[in-house]
């Protein structure tokens, strides 16, 4: 299933309310507008799916800011896409008073539990104007796709939310709750009632146990739920989704290593949320512009020159014919710009205060191509296309034979004429959009080649997995570190960390006296010391519980001794506990939510059935690093893959997060 297009069909149908709710016909529909009211987790939910072409279709052109003070539109629909909250119903209420639109759809991300409905009625019914609501409804969109097969539940900073040695048992307990209520509406999203299954002793298995009691209470509160799935092709004929719930303690090293793969540096270097990537740019002086507007102009004088005389006159009859479409398309593209600041106030498409915004759009080939690969091939890729592209723009421009055969009527010449010019346009035009394409892909890399060489992350990526694939770290690996720990050139000491953390914690055991002496080499002043101290609890504190359990003899050797010969790709602990959960799941915890709510006859065919799709989620945060390792454990599998985390982390933010 791909989760992201899943969601873009649910946010379709919730724009199409107008029309399903028999508020007005089709051709009503297709005339009157609505207004699309989003709060602040919707909003990146929509940044993340956005989609302008779906705005232009359901015929809602204006996006507002539930939060902020809005103007009184009168007969108009108003669409609302919030979270389900006391603050949201005092903020709708006020609307619903204030008669800010005419009528009111109302679409939680979150489960509607019966105490909110009721306590929504009561206030409602005082206000008088119930008429107003067309619909409430829960859809279900407490989580962010990423990708076809990944999504994030958009808690920032959980895992030392969870971890920290300042963090309180009740808000522990809290924010455990709050991501077992995302993955509860994930998986009803989903029309999924999943065996849940995670680590023991963990934090994991205390969001197993709550997501496997939301789900008995949601089921037993919703009977025709399940009745309404098992009808339909819900009720699993083929196999179950398993969900696997692991803590980030598992493997720290994933987090922290320095990746070669191009989607992983993206993730790693820019700034980068839900898709888009934000990046300060240098302004071109007056001076240049004006050579390229001049350049510009003689290149349209010379093609102007070379045109024969049939298209001059071609040209001349379509000249009126073109201003027109000429200002409308520019009417359209401001009027899409205006839509896209409606949505998202305060940024641009192009490039404003001297930033540029680039989407990671699945729609891009070249992307969908090269985002797995390791960097250097995806530079040669680019450099690649540009030629490709530039012999097709040269074989664009070539000058096409004139004339025809005698055998040919004028009329016929003229058609043949105007077919040959309009293929040319539409030619041109797929140019210019793979141009473009490829240019996006031009600036990702020349950005990247900038840090790599300021940072010499080709050194530590190096180092890093030479650490990571020796069986012993020999003499000369570790003077390579000492060196790349001690350089004072590269002042960049989020990434001396790191080097330093994959060195911990790839060996069983080392002296603290010696590692003190390599944190004396690059933060003198120990500025982060506070989060090795915590990084070393839990890698003792893994220990100790390996130690203890009957899994020892398999995850021992997967978290410390876990080595593969130097290739390019590194199969990292997370892969061989999967593989662990799947074949013996007698060592974790498990529980099956729809097996109480099954006649033994069914239930007896729920149980002898194998696990056809599978969902990691991991709890603490992880990395695109991590869904490519487990994407290539699955590779061979008929058993599919969806990758899930609280966050999206990489190796720097994870360091300084700490300290917020």
């Amino acid at each position: 299933m791909n989760i992201k297009n899943h969601q873009i069909n649910i946010l379709e149908t919730i724009l199409e309310q107008p029309l399903t709710s028999n508020l007005m016909t089709k051709s009503q529909f297709n005339t009157q507008w609505s207004v699309l009211v989003y709060d602040r987790f919707s909003k990146r939910v929509l940044q993340s799916i956005a989609n302008l072409e779906l705005f232009e279709k359901t015929n809602v052109p204006i996006q507002l800011k539930f939060e902020e003070k809005r103007t009184k539109i009168g007969d108009v629909s108003a669409i609302y896409l919030i979270s389900n909250t006391e603050e949201s119903i005092e903020k709708f209420l006020f609307d619903l008073k204030e008669s800010i639109y005419d009528h009111y759809y109302l679409n939680f991300n979150g489960i509607i539990e019966q105490a909110f409905l009721k306590k929504l009625a009561t206030e409602v019914s005082k206000i008088g104007k119930s008429e107003k609501i067309k619909q409430v409804t829960s859809q279900y969109l407490n989580y962010i796709p990423i990708s076809s097969n990944m999504f994030t539940l958009g808690i920032e900073n959980c895992y030392w939310k969870l971890f920290h040695p300042q963090s309180k048992e009740e808000d522990i307990k809290h924010l455990c709750q709050k991501i077992a209520h995302r993955l509860l509406c994930f998986f009803l999203s989903t029309n999924t009632i999943p065996i849940i299954r995670a680590t023991k002793g963990s934090a994991s298995e205390m969001i197993a146990d709550m997501l496997n009691n939301l789900f008995e209470t949601f089921l037993t509160s919703n009977p025709k739920w399940l009745k309404k799935k098992e009808k339909s092709s819900f009720f699993p004929k083929n196999g179950r989704t398993m969900i696997f719930l692991a803590d980030r303690n598992l493997d720290f090293r994933i987090l922290l290593h320095h990746s070669w793969i191009y989607q992983a540096l993206i993730y790693d270097l820019m700034q980068i949320k839900e898709n888009r990537i934000t990046f300060k740019t240098d302004n071109k002086d007056e001076k240049e512009k004006e050579k390229e507007k001049e350049k510009e102009k003689e290149k349209e004088e010379e093609e102007e020159q070379e045109k024969t005389d049939y298209e001059k006159l071609f040209d001349k009859k379509k000249e009126q014919t073109n201003d027109q479409e000429e200002k409308e398309k520019k009417k359209n593209e401001q009027k899409e710009i205006n839509k896209y600041s409606l949505l998202f106030p305060n940024e641009s498409l192009d490039i404003v205060n001297e930033k540029e915004t680039i989407f990671l759009n699945e729609k891009d080939d070249f992307w969908l191509e090269n985002k797995n690969l390791p960097y250097p091939d995806v530079a040669d890729n680019v450099a690649k296309r540009s030629k490709i592209l530039m012999k097709q723009q040269k074989l664009g421009s070539t000058k096409s034979k004139d004339g025809y055969s005698n055998d040919l009527s004028l009329k016929e010449q003229f058609s043949k004429r105007t077919k040959e010019i309009t293929d040319k346009l539409i030619k041109l035009d797929n140019l210019r959009l793979e141009k473009k394409k490829i240019q996006t892909h031009n600036t990702l890399c020349s950005l990247i080649t900038d840090q790599l060489e300021k940072r010499k992350l080709g050194q530590f990526y190096e180092e890093e997995k030479a650490i990571m694939t020796s069986k012993k770290i020999s003499k000369s690996i570790k003077r390579d570190m000492i060196n790349l720990l001690n350089d004072e050139n590269n002042v960049n000491t989020y990434d001396k960390w790191r080097l330093f953390l994959i060195y911990f914690f790839s060996q069983p055991e080392l002296d603290n006296v010696e590692l003190m002496e390599l944190i004396e080499l690059f933060d003198p002043k120990n500025i982060f010391i506070d989060v090795f101290n915590h990084l070393k609890e839990s890698k003792r504190f893994n220990l100790e519980t390996i130690s203890n359990t009957k899994t020892k003899s398999n995850i021992q050797r997967v978290i410390i001794n876990r080595r593969r010969d130097k290739t390019e790709d590194l199969e990292f602990p997370i892969c061989s506990v999967v593989k662990s959960s799947l074949k013996e799941e007698e060592k974790f915890s498990n529980f099956d939510p729809l097996q109480n709510y099954l006649d033994s006859e069914k239930s007896k065919i729920i149980s002898n059935q194998k696990i056809k799709s599978t969902v990691v989620f991991m709890v603490g945060g992880g990395r695109l690093l991590e869904l490519q390792n487990l994407q290539e454990y699955f590779k061979n599998s008929s058993n599919t893959l969806i990758y899930g985390v609280t966050d999206i982390l990489n190796g720097e933010n994870f360091i300084k997060n700490y300290y917020n």
